[in-house]
């Protein structure tokens, strides 16, 4: 996904804490970045893959790739920080195919802390973190009754139960009394913590359960990571449980619902995952480069591995943006065979045919990009398609660029990918935010 363009709390795609961009030191004007100093960051960012990064093997690999690229000159002409970061990330991306190693520029210097440690929150940047964790709801983006007394509950990112414990308690009370429960992770980019999922999965299992094990390449120390016995609140036990799934649900959302399906609490419904398990936080290089490295990786006690590059796959595969009323129908079905009340069966046979003659067929949408003759490959992304960025590749035209597929009909916000960089609708003015990302605005009808 296209960071610049998501919200900071949204950026938090891993299953541990970064650190906010909030900073003591001033920030300091555009530098020009120098061969000195690019030649200071690649060293420092070769030496942090080779001593930290999770994939041993492959470390000493991509850090001499990366140093080459230097000396070879492939980013002579490139000036500004944010442009060298970019760049870097991609040619990281190309060469280990973890979603999670990236390299940041701030404009502001960031501060040293005395452990450097990517796991921690620098305890100045505490206060600011937990009070956009608030102003952000600790990551939940809805909390419904659906028709037939099914809970619903959707997240944007989980959060450590010290920032969300009460919130988290306070929704599961309010669910408390559904028959089913779906939780909705198809904008769900990932976890705060990784005290985070293991909370919110504490609510649906009645004992302690093994979830996973943490390998940490560092020390090589395993430890176990397990459901806590008692949590706020009321727990949600012996109830079916639904997870959404779409290849923008990443990381941390990807790790409860692998848990999940794992343990057999719950079936997934939706697309396969973006598939990054690994857990890490940002390592400082130089006063305004970071890297975000994984640098410990998950391992399930049942499937002995995790969902790396391969992504969570669905027990019911089904687009994304029939994910919902697919899942909601199959709770219905369940709960018209279970009850043995003969007027509740027929309401809930009532709702549930309602919910299938109101379910309306795709609509055929078409998307033009003119120009851009010389690009390799040109995609459309954006809400239609839960922001999976290679999942509608456009045509090549005589004037540019097209796109046929099918969307839900209303308002959809949208973006192309032009041989990587992600640009707005250039013949759109209208514009929007759809809760994951920014765009232009277009009506399907």
């Amino acid at each position: 996904m296209k960071t610049d363009k998501i919200p900071l709390i949204l950026m938090l795609s891993l299953i541990t804490c970064l650190p906010l961009s909030a900073q003591q030191k001033p920030s300091e004007p555009n530098q020009v970045l120098t061969d000195q100093i690019k030649g200071d960051l690649i060293s420092q960012l070769a030496g942090a893959l080779r001593t930290k990064y999770v994939f041993e093997g492959k470390a000493d690999t991509i850090a001499n790739a990366i140093v080459s690229k230097f000396k070879s000159g492939a980013y002579n002409n490139i000036l500004q920080g944010t442009e060298l970061a970019s760049a870097v990330t991609a040619d990281l991306l190309l060469l280990s195919g973890d979603k999670h190693l990236r390299l940041r520029y701030s404009e502001k210097v960031i501060p040293e802390t005395a452990d450097n440690d990517p796991m921690k929150i620098p305890t100045d940047q505490k206060l600011a973190y937990a009070t956009e964790l608030k102003n952000s709801n600790y990551g939940i983006g809805k909390i419904e009754v659906l028709a037939g007394n099914v809970g619903l509950i959707s997240f944007n990112f989980f959060c450590a139960p010290e920032f969300s414990g009460d919130t988290y308690a306070s929704a599961m009370n309010y669910l408390a009394h559904t028959d089913a429960l779906i939780i909705d992770l198809r904008k769900c980019r990932g976890s705060a913590s990784i005290d985070a999922t293991p909370f919110f999965s504490s609510y649906l299992f009645e004992t302690p359960v093994h979830l996973y094990d943490l390998w940490w390449r560092q020390d090589n120390r395993t430890m176990q990571v397990w459901t806590y016995a008692h949590v706020p609140g009321t727990k949600y036990v012996k109830k079916p449980v639904y997870v959404l799934t779409s290849f923008a649900t990443f990381s941390g959302a990807e790790q409860l619902a692998y848990d999940l399906q794992a343990l057999k609490r719950a079936k997934i419904v939706g697309a396969a995952t973006s598939g990054g398990a690994n857990p890490g936080g940002d390592i400082r290089l130089t006063d305004h480069f970071s890297a975000f490295m994984p640098i410990g990786r998950p391992i399930n006690p049942l499937t002995k591995t995790n969902w790396e590059g391969k992504g969570v796959m669905p027990d019911v595969a089904v687009a994304p943006v029939r994910a919902l009323s697919t899942a909601h129908g199959i709770v219905l079905s369940e709960l018209e065979k279970q009850t043995t009340d003969d007027s509740r069966q027929q309401q809930i046979k009532k709702i549930r045919q309602n919910l299938e003659q109101s379910t309306m067929p795709l609509k055929t949408v078409n998307f033009y990009l003119d120009g851009y003759q010389s690009a390799r490959e040109v995609f459309a992304v954006g809400s239609f398609n839960d922001w999976t960025p290679k999942a509608n590749p456009m045509r090549r035209t005589n004037n540019g660029w097209e796109l046929q597929t099918e969307a839900d009909s209303g308002k959809t916000v949208y973006q192309f990918i032009i041989d990587g960089k992600w640009i707005f609708d250039p013949k759109n003015p209208q514009q929007a935010f759809d809760g994951l990302n920014s765009g232009s605005l277009r009506e399907i009808q």
